[in-house]
């Protein structure tokens, strides 16, 4: 299939997104986007293909100043987030939001400051990254604050261990006092098979992090303080954390801090929860086909669906475009006599998922990369039936270049560890293992934790052709436990 340099074509193919409509965006994992006014794009064309490369971003300036813009709290109590977190005696605490310029685009971040007394150097920092929103749901993007959020529990923990957390929102997310986030142009142009979005909010990342210290500067006392009073942020203690896709984005950003880069202000532990983190092409192989065609999952090449966890039918025949035995476990059912939307929404082919996906990143890379405007891909198929992709060489070597994944000489500096379960395609397990052994290869530390039969939030799924055994234990405390040791420096 020949890429296209048709503006038309990739209006239309933009709003296919990556991962599944039946999940919650909040989730971190994609759905499809409603009603977007491609009006609005403005020139968010980059000059070549190389300004992403992991090295690229390494070489390059950072930086920004954290201004706060609103209190999240209530005069004279608590509010529903802060009565809720209270309720296992820990005491609450102040959230606020703040704007930080970004490349251009004015954006925002939550940050939750502890209630206990603040260190002599400052408190200690974590910054967490959210997982997929979504354009059309990215303008009203709470950041979590509510009773019983997705990220909550995360949040609330990190803060009750007496750190400051930092929840940036990425380019086009949330609305404060009215005004958006800026950047929404390139959620229209790149949030889509592409798999760049997440570099460009990598970038959101690595500019909060060198304005760290400008948390200082604001005038605390009309944010509740006394005066003469101040939040400082301990510029030697800063972790990171983030879910999925923003699994991504916290892999660029520990693959720029340290080791040499231009990045001022260091990152010194990282945890990812889900990661969906290899090179951009695996992620469109793997992702395109798992979420979307059960071809990718099934057993055997029998008409009939069947699913046993393996590749191999109950008559010996060998499906070869198996993938990974789990499928997500929002399908409810592997059962397909008992299917009703998941026929049409899995009925589609592992070939025709692979043109479709490809297709929308060739079109997005020949439309908005300056230097590249007439790659192409090519879908084969061998003797056995299984397909595959032939990808134009110079978005073979972009997909590398700007993948930490293929950069464990960058991830020695800090210390990492992942976190996933052994039946989530999101963040397969041979990615993480391979990721971690790499790192401690080239001198790092890096620790991999798999959760048996947990989903992708770490948590025990509740169908039972997902949890085989009965008896899956949810990860997610453990996880979190892991985190609070890690940013502690155990």
């Amino acid at each position: 299939m020949k890429g296209r340099k048709n503006v038309l074509l990739v209006l239309c193919v933009a709003v296919l997104l990556v991962f599944t409509p039946v999940m919650l965006s909040a989730a971190g994992v994609m759905d499809d986007s409603a009603d977007i006014d491609y009006a609005k794009w403005a020139d968010v064309s980059i000059d070549s293909i190389a300004d992403l490369s992991i090295d690229a971003l390494r070489a390059r300036d950072y930086g920004s100043t954290v201004t706060l813009v609103e209190w999240l709290g209530v005069e004279g109590g608590e509010n529903e987030y802060q009565a809720f977190y209270a309720a296992d005696g820990t005491p609450s605490y102040n959230t606020y939001m703040a704007a930080y310029m970004s490349d251009g685009n004015r954006v925002y971040s939550r940050v939750d400051v502890p209630s206990t007394e603040m260190p002599e150097d400052g408190y200690p920092v974590v910054i967490f990254i959210h997982g997929w929103v979504g354009e059309s749901d990215a303008p009203n993007y709470t950041l979590n604050y509510y009773a019983d959020a997705y990220y909550g529990d995360i949040i609330d923990s990190y803060v009750d261990a007496g750190n400051i957390v930092l929840m940036p929102g990425w380019r086009g997310h949330s609305t404060v006092d009215g005004i958006k986030g800026e950047g929404v142009e390139f959620m229209s142009a790149f949030d889509n098979g592409s798999y760049i979005s997440p570099l460009f909010y990598g970038i959101d990342i690595l500019n909060l992090i060198d304005g760290i210290q400008t948390l200082e500067s604001n005038n605390w006392s009309v944010w509740g303080y006394g005066v003469g009073e101040s939040v400082k942020a301990d510029l030697n203690n800063i972790s990171i954390s983030g879910h999925s896709q923003g699994g991504d984005s916290v892999l660029t950003a520990l693959a720029v801090s340290g080791e040499g880069s231009n990045l001022d202000n260091k990152l010194v532990a990282g945890s990812i929860w889900s990661g969906c983190f290899p090179d951009r092409i695996t992620q469109a192989e793997t992702y395109a086909a798992m979420g979307e065609s059960a071809e990718a999952f099934k057993a055997g090449t029998q008409e009939e669906f069947e699913w046993n966890g393996t590749a191999i039918g109950a008559d010996g025949s060998v499906n070869p475009n198996f993938i990974f035995a789990w499928a997500p476990d929002w399908i409810g059912s592997v059962d397909a006599s008992t299917w009703g939307w998941q026929a049409d929404y899995f009925g589609n082919s592992v070939e025709d998922m692979l043109n479709k996906k490809f297709g929308q990143m060739y079109d997005t890379i020949n439309t908005y990369v300056a230097d590249i405007n007439d790659a192409e891909f090519t879908i084969v198929k061998d003797a056995s039936g299984k397909v595959s992709v032939v990808n134009d060489p110079r978005i073979e070597a972009y997909s590398k270049a700007s993948s930490a994944f293929w950069t464990p000489e960058y991830l020695v500096d800090e210390t990492i560890i992942l976190q996933h379960s052994d039946q989530d395609y999101y963040a397969l397990p041979e990615w993480n293992a391979s990721l971690a052994e790499r790192i401690n290869a080239a001198g790092g530390d890096c620790a991999d934790y798999t959760y048996a039969e947990n989903n992708h939030s770490l948590k025990t799924s509740g169908y039972e052709w997902f949890d085989v055994n009965g008896d899956a234990v949810a990860g997610r405390e453990t996880a979190i436990e892991r985190d609070i040791a890690l940013f502690d420096g155990q």
